[in-house]
């Protein structure tokens, strides 16, 4: 078996040497940065994601039936390293109210601010993915303190239930895929109308579109929807012209705006 045969236990070491020049390297920016600007967390993976980095995802996934109960155990073993790595980081990356940002989707929150995902789902069942991937992703969803989770895929949906009986995470990022339209069009709502129903706020990527004329457009629908409360929209590069109008447009259009969705849900 090349888990058991091959592979040591999977456990974090605070003394290795690549561990403790990336820190150096984290700190030594936050001490540059200083009060003007956060230095974002680094990107750590989670769950079968590790693993499959580790072993190549098509052997991985053979794992996952002949070796299912290894694969079990082993991201048991990434679940206990996360979280010392994690804290490492988030305490050379954190102000002095003990906020954080978070390099994937430029999030920012009070305390722990993290990203939790579970890419290699899109090809695993929904049985799978609740053995192998969910119990870790609720303790992981537990211990930060802002969590966002990034839903990668059509081929994820099927798990979307699955994350949401998560609790702790407080906002949904969907990926519509490579090339695949953003998230403001309608047919996302199948994903949004759950996650904001379970009370998660939304994380909306803007691209669809040629002109800043579109992207005011697609994004007015979802706001009169889902109102502006629970809705984060990241905005493509543009001119400066470009951005006064958006602004100006958001201001008077989008400040304090409750949603009908959120009106039938009674939120």
């Amino acid at each position: 078996m090349f888990w058991e045969d091959d592979i040591p236990e999977l456990k974090f070491d605070p003394e290795n040497q690549w561990f403790k020049r990336h820190l150096a390297v984290v700190r030594g920016c936050h001490e540059l940065a200083g009060d003007d600007f956060y230095i974002d967390i680094p990107d750590l993976m989670e769950n079968i994601d590790v693993l499959a980095s580790l072993r190549d995802t098509s052997l991985l996934l053979m794992d996952l039936v002949g070796e299912d109960e290894e694969i079990e155990r082993r991201v048991a073993q990434v679940t206990k390293a996360y979280y010392p790595a994690m804290q490492a980081m988030y305490d050379a990356c954190k102000d002095d109210s003990g906020a954080s940002a978070y390099t994937v989707f430029q999030v920012w929150g009070p305390g722990k601010c993290i990203k939790l995902q579970c890419d290699a789902g899109a090809m695993i069942s929904p049985e799978m993915f609740r053995r192998f991937v969910l119990p870790s992703l609720k303790e992981q969803a537990k211990w930060g303190d802002q969590v966002l989770y990034h839903l990668d895929g059509p081929d994820n949906i099927r798990h979307l239930d699955a994350v949401l009986e998560c609790e702790g995470i407080d906002a949904l990022q969907w990926t519509s895929g490579d090339a695949g339209p953003d998230g403001t069009l309608p047919d996302w709502d199948q994903i949004y109308d759950k996650a904001v129903a379970k009370g998660l706020s939304l994380w909306i990527k803007v691209y669809t579109g040629d002109t800043v004329d579109d992207w005011i457009k697609n994004v007015d629908r979802v706001v009169k929807k889902y109102g502006s409360a629970r809705t984060f929209f990241f905005f493509p590069e543009m001119s400066h012209d470009e951005a006064v109008k958006l602004i100006a447009y958001a201001e008077e259009h989008w400040s304090d705006v409750r949603g009908n969705f959120i009106e039938e849900l009674g939120l």
